[in-house]
């Protein structure tokens, strides 16, 4: 199998590729063991590891489609109804019916 060396950047690369990590977790690493781990880095260390978290969390970001927004038509909400001055007034006299009120 021959191998093509190509001068070209890899396009299809992402953070962990880059660094040469993986991004498959490991299933015992807790988040205070990750933690312990990265305050023993050296400064420069804990840069890059800022510098690949930062690139992989903007690449996450990138993946995730926007939620859809629903739009709710309200053209012609109204029609058809037949709502009269007696209708409004009749409604005004039942939500002010106990106004004001003394127990409040």
């Amino acid at each position: 199998m021959q191998q093509v060396i190509s001068s070209e950047p890899d396009t299809t690369a992402t953070p962990a590729t880059e660094s040469g990590l993986t991004t498959a977790p490991e299933p015992n690493v807790s988040l205070a063991d990750a933690l312990a781990l990265a305050m023993r880095l050296s400064p420069v260390d804990k840069a890059r590891l800022l510098g690949f978290l930062a690139s992989a969390v903007q690449h996450a970001l990138a993946v995730i489609p926007p939620p859809p927004t629903e739009r709710v038509q309200i053209l012609g909400l109204w029609q058809g109804l037949n709502i009269t001055e007696d209708n409004i007034a009749e409604a005004r006299r039942e939500m002010w019916g106990n106004s004001p009120r003394e127990d409040i």
